[in-house]
């Protein structure tokens, strides 16, 4: 079977963005096999799991995914180099959120919790505010996306456990699921005027 040759960047960024799901589908998979290596490294060094690398490279791709869409993008360096950037701030940005849930669960932590003095208040109910709207667009998928998008992001359960909980084949057909819910998710807020910005 002969060997298909590799996407350029250029190729990939058109595949992407044609709306024609076999072109999509394709990027994707050039996406997966040429950087899911370099990200799985990079979650491993880094105090993750396999199973972590799986979620971050694909909660990530579809940063890179929604943002190369924007008429305004330009990308100014290689694929590689800007979708490697956004997985590392989204490990980081987890792996943060995880200290978070560990010092909210040390019992000497609660008791000392003191709003500072330099805190916006505004700033925090704009991201109420925004919280908010964003989980009344997760109730307009069907209810097993609104499941299983609650499971992972609120109640933090992997995805191994959130395929025996919702009845999928394995944590794969999770994941892929939870990618399939994600873009159904985009698209409804990248169609809502009322996006708070």
């Amino acid at each position: 079977m002969e060997k298909k040759t590799p996407l350029r960047d250029d190729e990939i960024l058109a595949g992407l963005c044609s709306n024609r799901k076999l072109e999509e589908d394709r990027a994707l998979m050039e996406m997966y096999h040429t950087y899911f290596g370099l990200i799985k490294n990079h979650v491993l060094e880094n105090s993750g799991s396999p199973e972590d690398a799986e979620d971050i490279f694909w909660v990530s791709l579809e940063v890179f995914w929604n943002n190369v869409k924007q008429e305004v993008f330009t990308l100014s360096s290689t694929i590689k180099t800007y979708f490697y950037s956004i997985c590392k701030y989204k490990w980081l940005e987890e792996l943060r959120r995880r200290r978070r849930k560990d010092d909210k669960n040390n019992p000497l932590e609660k008791d000392h919790q003191e709003i500072p003095a330099d805190i916006d208040i505004s700033g925090h109910m704009m991201e109420k505010e925004k919280h908010e709207w964003l989980w009344d667009k997760i109730r307009m998928l069907n209810q097993k996306c609104v499941d299983l998008l609650t499971l992972f992001y609120v109640d933090n359960e992997s995805m191994n456990q959130i395929a025996k909980a919702l009845d999928y084949s394995g944590g794969n057909a999770a994941k892929s699921a939870a990618y399939k819910c994600r873009k159904q998710l985009t698209k409804l807020i990248m169609e809502d005027p009322d996006f708070p910005s």
